[in-house]
């Protein structure tokens, strides 16, 4: 029976520094260094204490000479210890050169992979757990379970079940995860020795003389994005393209909305081919203008054979039959210029059933019916791995919105500045979608468990609380207030966004929030609004030596220092634009021609 852990002693604080303290701090000849440890430990280092203390990293030995892990002593410095276990015990893998019994064709990362079973679980019987990850009985148990226990922030084993440490969120483990497979370097001393020299959040994996780095969060995801579109010859504001992919993680519910020809539509393919490993996971669907209900999207029975369902030649109800069958990888439905028929109608069990979880009825029969080789089950939930994306153009042959389908999605608004138009101008080209075909696949897996993750909580909860009761505030004393689902999305998209987007501030994710989440509901006449503007004008420019109320009676007044100078910028710009077309037209609203 294997050992992932050798039976020595458990790898606590205590016995890791009884072998420093044993260990040479220098570079040696193998020979002096056996000689050395053999006088000060009293002879039974190499038979015993040896495994363990190579399983740490705390040495290795190539042909010749022998390498430390630390070159000075210390002995006295709890923390260092302390910090070197916590982040050993994150990237310890086997089977390793010290544990070549362990019968495995793939590397297992033992903390990583136990964490990883607690993302859709509250707990997990401890033996179940090991089976699922090791695929086999093992030996020293209770060193595993004891190291676990005294080493991880974020797991525990308690009364035969694994679950999350007190204190711990199904967030972190997010930032615990780990590459699947190391196969190459199993049985290389050197490189495992140099793997824990690395911090837990930035791993390097050593595969012969090249070097791979793996990120232990998600923000390569939209750097990466962000690289392949400019390959593609796609522009786009790199702080729209951040906004869309933390708004998509988010909720899998997105409306892009406004000019005509400003790349809404591309932008969602770019995405879609990019993380998708072939075009079976996405499906672009143009929205007819006759439709009054759901059967474009689900099909129907068939009415004149029963136990026989018509299938929609929109291949939508296929695509999420797909998604439920595939879970881990993510699969898209972009429905173009969505409001060319009422969405209300032929789309409201899919409002529903994102909300509520629950199932969209298909047809009466008790099993599943025919279609060929498919098979049409009575009921259907949306899966979580199916993100939705509808673009809206406004114009005299389009619908508006309700402001309970805008509520149940984040809303992002595409506009083309001067110097997006200037840069095409310089250089036009045709765009090359092949270029991003597959190019983000690698990621999608960890997309979509992040996507799955209900348990996000954002750093500075209490800041995000605090701004946004102000803005609640306000809106309540004009009759705009927000409810639950708003103030929970806003909290899930700042937790989110913490961890897709490293270059992000709070002013910047409150900001995009604002814009996407409080704004789109807005529309009225200049009776209604014009108060309600003045008073967000104000929270989004809290900095301005007028308030909003006077500084909009100009609004070529606003230049781009004022814009420059506010809070929320992109809000900011957006509520001007608002009041400018109150004031026009006697009536606004968030989505423009």
């Amino acid at each position: 029976m294997p050992d992932p852990i050798c039976r020595w002693r458990n790898p606590t604080i205590k016995t890791v520094r009884e072998i420093i303290d044993v260990l040479p701090k220098e570079v040696l000849p193998k020979d002096e260094f056996r000689k050395s440890v053999e006088t000060s430990f009293g002879g039974a280092f190499l038979r015993t204490a040896y495994q363990l203390a190579c399983q740490l990293g705390l040495y290795y030995e190539d042909g010749n000479y022998y390498y430390p892990r630390f070159g000075t002593d210390i002995i006295s410095d709890i923390n260092t210890v302390k910090s070197y276990l916590k982040n050993w015990l994150n990237l310890y893998y086997v089977p390793n050169p010290y544990t070549k019994s362990l019968d495995s064709d793939e590397t297992i990362f033992i903390h990583s992979q136990l964490s990883q079973l607690l993302l859709d679980n509250e707990k997990v019987n401890w033996n179940d757990a090991k089976t699922k990850v090791f695929g086999q009985e093992i030996g020293n148990d209770d060193i595993l379970k004891n190291t676990i226990n005294q080493l991880s922030d974020i797991i525990e084993i308690k009364s035969s079940n694994l679950i999350l440490k007190e204190g711990a969120r199904r967030s972190d483990i997010i930032k615990y995860k780990i590459i699947d497979s190391i196969v190459d370097i199993r049985d290389d001393k050197k490189c495992f020795f140099e793997l824990f020299g690395n911090n837990h959040l930035s791993i390097k994996t050593f595969h012969s003389s090249i070097v791979t780095e793996i990120s232990g969060n998600l923000s390569e995801l939209v750097a990466k994005f962000l690289k392949d579109l400019l390959e593609s010859k796609l522009i786009y504001d790199k702080e729209l393209v951040m906004r869309f992919s933390s708004a998509l993680a988010t909720k899998p519910f997105l409306i892009l909305t406004g000019l005509s020809g400003s790349g809404k539509t591309k932008l969602a393919q770019a995405f879609a081919e990019w993380v998708c490993e072939d075009k079976s996971q996405f499906n672009l669907v143009p929205v007819g203008a006759d439709w009054t209900n759901r059967e474009p999207l689900l099909g129907y029975p068939n009415a004149l054979e029963d136990g026989k369902y018509v299938l929609p030649d929109s291949g939508v109800l296929q695509l999420i039959l797909k998604a439920h069958q595939d879970s881990n990888r993510p699969y898209f439905l972009i429905l173009d210029e969505m409001n060319l028929s009422h969405v209300e109608r032929y789309f409201a069990d899919f409002l529903s059933a994102i909300e509520s979880k629950e199932e969209i009825k298909l047809h009466s029969g008790n099993g599943s019916w025919k279609n060929g080789d498919l098979e049409i089950p009575s009921t259907i939930k949306i899966p979580a791995n199916l993100f939705i994306i509808g673009t809206v153009n406004i114009d005299e042959t389009t619908y508006m919105f309700s402001p309970k389908v805008l509520d149940r999605a984040n809303v992002i608004e595409f506009r083309v500045s001067r110097d997006e138009l200037e840069q095409f101008l310089d250089n036009p080209a045709n765009i090359d979608l092949d270029i991003l075909r597959g190019q983000g696949a690698s990621m999608a897996k960890d997309f979509v468990q992040l996507v799955k993750n209900n348990s996000a909580i954002y750093s500075q909860k209490k800041d995000l609380a605090d701004e946004l009761l102000k803005f609640f505030s306000e809106l309540k004393n004009v009759g705009a207030e927000f409810g639950y689902r708003s103030a929970f999305e806003i909290q899930r998209f700042a937790a989110l966004s913490e961890q897709l987007v490293e270059e992000w501030e709070f002013e910047d994710i409150m900001d995009a929030a604002v814009a996407q989440k409080l704004l789109p509901k807005l529309h009225g006449s200049r009776r209604k609004l014009e108060k309600v503007l003045f008073k967000l004008g104000d929270l989004c420019h809290p900095e301005t030596d007028k308030g909003c109320e006077e500084l909009f009676k100009k609004h070529e007044t606003i230049t781009e220092e004022v814009i420059s100078e506010a809070k929320y910028p992109i809000s900011f710009v957006k509520i001007v634009r608002m009041h400018k077309g109150l004031i026009d037209n006697g009536f606004t609203s968030f989505a423009e021609a």
